[in-house]
């Protein structure tokens, strides 16, 4: 093959090179994930749809910036870097899932799950590195919307003259309030009950009552019943209240508020 038609085939390689590299990368544009490549010393050589409409930026004006510079404040650059390092040199095969804070154009925080994987060259050597993450600012604003509000309502109940437990979906006893204490300790209910389930902290409760924690968790309602149980060789009669915490449309946790009735000998 002559030198021209050498250096004709080598063209003709590079342009369906090109073809196929522009292929795959809009073919990007159409995963849900935020994708951003970078080469070994940090700088973006593409970024899908999804990661420019996040950060604020167009592809070209994505393309050639330094990721650590422009996506991260200097709190969390260098932690970026130490582990983007370890993975270039081999210390680590990927990184599987680290949660950072970013920064958007307009100086938006963000908190981005990431995975992170070493691109090679034919010869196995690292050319940069591909990154795939998932946007979880609203997921954790939520999740500390609902901690604010949960530390709200026990400082509430901590307050409270009724004696009050919370359960979880296993009927494990998650909480229990300063009156609760003072109500089963005359009993001799153990204080130490916090992860145990509510029927192994108070074996002489009825069969039904798990039937009616069931119920509230099925229909997420109010349920009020009253009970009498012997304890300590005394009749003791209470008014209980079952009340649902609903979250995520479903029934997380039941509040359970015990009040006493003082018993009435009949004549």
């Amino acid at each position: 093959m002559t030198d021209e038609g050498r250096l004709g085939r080598a063209a003709q390689e590079i342009a369906h090179l090109r073809e196929e590299n522009t292929r795959w990368r809009k073919s990007l544009d159409f995963v849900p994930s935020i994708i951003v490549t970078i080469d070994l010393l940090g700088t973006i050589t593409h970024a899908n749809r999804q990661a420019c409409e996040l950060f604020g930026y167009r592809l070209h004006e994505c393309v050639g910036k330094n990721w650590y510079d422009c996506f991260f404040s200097q709190e969390t650059r260098d932690r970026v870097k130490f582990y983007i390092r370890k993975l270039v040199n081999g210390d680590l095969e990927e990184l599987r899932y680290f949660e950072t804070p970013m920064l958007t154009r307009l100086r938006i925080p963000k908190v981005i799950a990431w995975r992170s994987l070493i691109l090679k060259d034919a010869d196995g050597r690292p050319t940069g590195v591909f990154n795939t993450g998932e946007d979880l600012t609203e997921k954790k604003a939520l999740e500390r919307e609902v901690q604010q509000s949960e530390l709200q309502y026990k400082a509430m109940l901590e307050v409270l003259p009724d004696a009050i437990h919370v359960i979880d979906r296993e009927c494990r006893i998650t909480y229990w309030n300063p009156a609760f204490q003072k109500f089963a300790q005359p009993f001799g209910i153990s204080s130490e009950v916090v992860g145990k389930r509510v029927f192994e902290v108070f074996p002489f409760l009825d069969s039904r009552v798990e039937s009616e924690y069931q119920q509230v968790f099925r229909n997420a309602e109010v349920l009020i019943t009253q009970e009498e149980n012997i304890l300590q060789g005394r009749i003791v009669t209470t008014e209980t209240r079952k009340v649902p915490i609903v979250r995520d449309n479903a029934v997380q946790a039941i509040i359970t508020i015990i009040r006493e009735i003082p018993y009435v000998t009949q004549r």
